[in-house]
């Protein structure tokens, strides 16, 4: 089933565009909201079920930092990515801070407008499975052997403490992670939670097992600094990995 891009912006003829392009070049199901207070009410309708949001800043009535804070509030994990004009990125970033997976600059380039959706929702996908397995292992339905540090939906580990930490668009210094941080990530993250087992770990990131091979030796090239995500003779994960906060450039 297609997802539905949720798109939420005033300019009657800038939510054309955009919803024209969403549909045709990049192939998911649209919604409109024209208005703040229909933005709202398409987010959380069980009926519409949008997969994402995507939000221009200049919203009429309600500001979107508000917007975004009502989605979250009762959509943890309801994908946002925010829409901005050129040069205003310091507001991005209190959307970000705020609950907004990334921000694009308007005029929005298709190519990476679908590279932002295309990452916001397999760590959406991602939050569902984590969720579903953790509703099982409360139940007793969950195999034991299954990683026992699953904590929370929204997590990635790390071996510095030995503790599940909760994963961010932003780095340390504050500024917005690039893409490729972003999906190495998932890709650690997807790993950990499937045990090591790359099949595993390709499907649930909606990709193929030479596709994930191929992207953990391109970022195991970009990184360089001699460690391996996994060991090719057994298909595991080392037994702990560490989250990078480095920047990626």
């Amino acid at each position: 089933m297609l997802d539905t891009i949720l798109i939420a912006d005033g300019d009657a003829a800038q939510l054309h565009i955009t919803k024209q392009a969403i549909s045709e070049k990049l192939k998911y199901k649209t919604l409109a909201a024209s208005t703040s207070e229909e933005a709202i009410n398409l987010g959380l309708s069980p009926d519409a079920n949008p997969s994402l949001m995507l939000l221009d800043m200049r919203m009429p009535q309600i500001n979107a930092l508000h917007i975004i804070s009502i989605i979250k509030n009762h959509k943890p994990d309801f994908p946002i990515i925010i829409m901005t004009e050129y040069g205003n990125n310091s507001y991005a970033v209190e959307a970000i801070k705020a609950g907004a997976n990334d921000f694009v600059t308007k005029p929005v380039a298709i190519e990476r407008l679908g590279l932002s959706i295309a990452s916001a929702l397999r760590i959406s996908n991602l939050c569902k499975v984590i969720e579903r397995l953790e509703r099982q292992l409360a139940d007793g339905k969950v195999n034991h052997a299954l990683p026992s540090r699953l904590r929370t939906a929204n997590s990635i580990y790390s071996s510095q403490n030995g503790l599940l930490m909760e994963p961010s668009p932003l780095q340390s210094d504050g500024r917005i992670k690039k893409l490729r941080a972003l999906e190495e990530d998932a890709i650690r993250f997807a790993l950990n939670v499937c045990g090591g087992s790359m099949s595993k770990a390709a499907r649930s990131l909606g990709i193929g097992r030479s596709t994930l091979y191929r992207k953990i030796d391109e970022l195991e090239r970009h990184n360089n600094n001699g460690s391996s995500y996994i060991s090719r003779e057994n298909h595991t994960t080392r037994p702990m990995m560490a989250a990078s906060d480095m920047e990626h450039s």
